[in-house]
């Protein structure tokens, strides 16, 4: 629920003239982001409420990613904090937590304290774990915590785009191409077996993937689609959208082979509801980071 307020706040009508750390973001332009601050910062009742919610550290809401937590690599648990901390050091201008985003990201040797250990423990997003290591198997859980993950690294990039003066987008571009690069190979694959597994073949990602074609995959998609707008790779953006729907916003038809066309199948063979409202929600907290950027986006091109 707490990463999904973040672009819930997008459609305040108030508009603000304050001085922000950065000018627009990645998918937001100056107008939108003044209007995102303005609303939570007192200019809208209902956001500003929210938004102390939102960064209340006392709030106890439960878990919303329940899919992604628990993996033996620290780093992809603590992604949605940084996501917490880009978003915050953009409503707050406060560097210092667009720096600490931004060093999740882009700086090996960042570390944190933790308390609970009493020791400096890495928090760096080390890719080469996940394709060696964390996400191996390619199995059903390694896609669902995958396609979170990728939601959350794109989030991060979305805020830190314009930081500095779009100092770091070349290195946030190489980081956000490379994380998606999986799920954009395993989205074109054709190769899909009975046991509900994309093949493909990679020198660098693992070789399979258990997306099924459900609530996992449709996650998948959006969070391609989504970092497909932020990188301006129209080749994610169509991927992402012959998956879901079976062709694109702008009426083209999927290669041979493609066009999966998952939500109508989820829908119309009642799956949504068989999986329960859980699985509903899950799904609905990627679609809406992935529609409201192509929604932007579309309306600047």
């Amino acid at each position: 629920m707490k990463k999904t307020l973040i672009f819930f706040f997008v459609f305040a009508v108030t508009m603000s003239s304050f001085s922000l750390i950065v000018d627009s973001t990645a998918t937001m332009n100056s107008t939108e982001l003044d209007t995102l601050h303005y609303a939570c910062t007192g200019g809208d009742l209902v956001m500003t409420r929210m938004y102390g919610w939102y960064e209340s550290r006392d709030r106890n809401d439960h878990p919303d990613d329940f899919r992604e937590e628990s993996r033996d690599y620290h780093s992809i648990n603590i992604s949605k904090d940084y996501v917490e901390l880009a978003f915050e050091g953009i409503i707050e201008t406060d560097s210092l937590s667009l720096n600490k985003a931004r060093n999740h990201l882009l700086d090996p040797t960042y570390e944190e304290f933790d308390e609970e250990t009493n020791q400096w423990v890495s928090h760096y997003l080390d890719l080469n774990i996940l394709w060696t290591d964390e996400y191996a198997t390619g199995s059903w859980s390694d896609c669902l915590s995958y396609g979170q993950l990728l939601i959350n690294v794109s989030s991060i990039v979305d805020m830190l785009w314009e930081y500095n003066g779009g100092a770091y987008q070349d290195t946030l571009r190489t980081q956000l191409t490379s994380l998606a690069g999986w799920a954009y190979l395993v989205l074109q694959s054709t190769f899909y077996d009975a046991n509900e597994t994309v093949t493909i073949d990679s020198p660098v990602y693992p070789n399979t993937m258990k997306t099924g074609m459900g609530n996992g995959r449709i996650r998948l998609a959006a969070a391609l689609g989504y970092a497909g707008c932020e990188l301006d790779s129209i080749n994610y953006i169509r991927t992402a959208e012959y998956d879901l729907f079976g062709f694109t916003a702008d009426g083209g038809d999927p290669p041979e082979g493609l066009g999966s066309n998952t939500i109508e199948g989820m829908t119309s063979e009642g799956k949504l509801y068989n999986e329960g409202m859980s699985y509903t929600r899950y799904i609905l907290g990627a679609l809406d980071f992935f529609f409201t950027a192509r929604n932007i986006i579309s309306k600047v091109n």
